[in-house]
């Protein structure tokens, strides 16, 4: 659903976003909040269908948003993971130059494994 409106159930505003809102409230407020959408989109209508799957995409462009964040985080945090064990298995400080670029080679192939161009990347070579 994309309507930031309430409804009342049992006593409890909720976003119509969340789940576990009751049929006939949903419906209750899509009659009496929403009655001008039957008129501007009849139902079996071309313009009714054109603004679903617009409705639609706008929805799946919200939801992509934060997939994309989900997956940026869980490849931040296995780049950090592989570092730290390059680190602890070769033991030496960080000011050793060749143990910091096998770090950042083992963090680059965390961080970039969904890019199709992965292989082009001079640093994986």
């Amino acid at each position: 659903m994309l309507c930031d409106n309430t409804v009342e159930n049992n006593n409890y505003k909720s976003s119509l976003r969340r789940l576990g809102t009751k049929k006939g409230n949903i419906e209750r407020h899509f009659k009496s909040m929403h009655a001008d959408v039957g008129k501007k989109f009849p139902p079996q209508s071309l313009m009714r269908k054109e603004k679903v799957k617009q409705l639609k995409s706008k929805l799946f462009e919200q939801q992509s948003t934060f997939v994309k964040k989900t997956l940026q985080n869980e490849a931040a945090t296995i780049a950090s993971f592989r570092v730290a064990k390059v680190i602890a298995r070769r033991k030496k400080p960080y000011q050793d130059g060749e143990m910091i670029k096998e770090a950042f080679v083992e963090a680059g192939e965390a961080l970039f494994a969904g890019f199709k161009n992965k292989t082009e990347m001079h640093f994986f070579s």
